[in-house]
């Protein structure tokens, strides 16, 4: 009879989220009856891309792509030695949108962002202070609207990052994009 209890394999502990036996009792009942977030929503895929590119042109090629993507999400994050920390776009289906967003830890470059934005006419939909977020320096999130339509979106995000970052044409820029 000994052998076909396995000791490893029962305990005497209750399952996570059970109070009593009770509950251990009604939890099949419970999950037949209510659906899970799994049931209503289909599984989420996550597409990711990662490469290195020669330059400023190749920005155009993935602003453009990200603005075609049928996905409920894209983010393109665009690093180099000189963006610390990246430069992200961000486009959504769900509510319309198209935004560069950014972190900024030095007050000049907040400055030049805010300057060249301002020239633009373009106002920040969000301006707050990491820190206050939980991040543990003091730093500054901001968020740019960019155009719908690839070929002016291109046009500011290039002459963003050629004016506040001094980026040029053949600058060893990396792209890491994600698709949801």
């Amino acid at each position: 009879m000994a052998k076909l209890v396995n000791y490893k394999k029962r305990g005497f502990t209750l399952p996570p989220g059970c109070k009593n036996l009770m509950d251990v009792l009604e939890r099949p009942r419970r999950q037949t009856k209510e659906p899970g977030f799994s049931a209503v929503a289909p599984a989420l895929v996550v597409k990711e891309e990662h490469f290195p590119s020669g330059g400023l042109a190749q920005l155009g090629r993935c602003l453009s792509m990200m603005l075609q993507s049928r996905g409920q999400c894209f983010t393109l994050l665009v690093t180099a030695q000189e963006l610390d920390p990246p430069v992200v776009f961000y486009h959504s289906m769900a509510e319309p949108s198209f935004a560069i967003v950014l972190e900024i830890k030095d007050a000049q470059r907040e400055q030049a962002v805010r300057a060249f934005f301002e020239g633009q006419g373009i106002e920040a939909t969000w301006d707050f202070d990491i820190s206050d977020y939980g991040g543990a320096n003091a730093s500054r999130g901001l968020a740019y609207p960019l155009p719908a339509d690839a070929a002016p979106a291109i046009t500011l995000a290039t002459g963003f990052l050629r004016s506040v970052y001094g980026l040029s044409d053949g600058a060893g820029l990396d792209f890491q994009s994600y698709e949801v």
